[in-house]
C-alpha cells in the first residue's frame, strides 16, 4: 500500500475510530487501557466490510484488516492520548 494511500485510509478513518474509542470509554469506564483497545479493534474488525460498502468508506474498499491492525493500533493510542491530553477522558 502506498504512502498516500495510507494517509487516505488513516484520514477516513480517524472519525471512526474517535467514535469506537468513545464508546467504550464510556461503557467501560476506568480500567485497563490495553482491553479497552481490544475492545475498539474488535468492533473494528466486525464492522470492516461494511465500512467499505454501506458505510461509503472507499479507503477501505480491498484493505485486508488483518494486514493495517497495527496502523490502526497505533491511531487508536494516538486518539486515545490526544483525549486525555485534552480533558476528554479525565482520570
Amino acid at each position: 500500500m502506498d504512502f498516500i494511500k495510507i494517509i487516505r485510509l488513516v484520514a477516513a478513518l480517524v472519525p471512526v475510530i474517535q467514535a469506537l474509542v468513545q464508546m467504550v470509554e464510556n461503557m467501560v469506564g476506568s480500567g485497563n487501557g490495553e482491553q479497552k483497545k481490544e475492545q475498539v479493534m474488535n468492533f473494528l474488525a466486525g464492522i470492516w466490510g461494511f465500512l467499505a460498502t454501506d458505510a461509503g468508506i472507499k479507503e477501505t474498499k480491498g484493505v485486508n484488516f488483518i494486514d493495517i491492525k497495527p496502523l490502526l493500533g497505533f491511531v487508536i493510542d494516538n486518539v486515545v492520548s490526544l483525549a486525555n491530553v485534552t480533558g476528554i477522558f479525565s482520570k
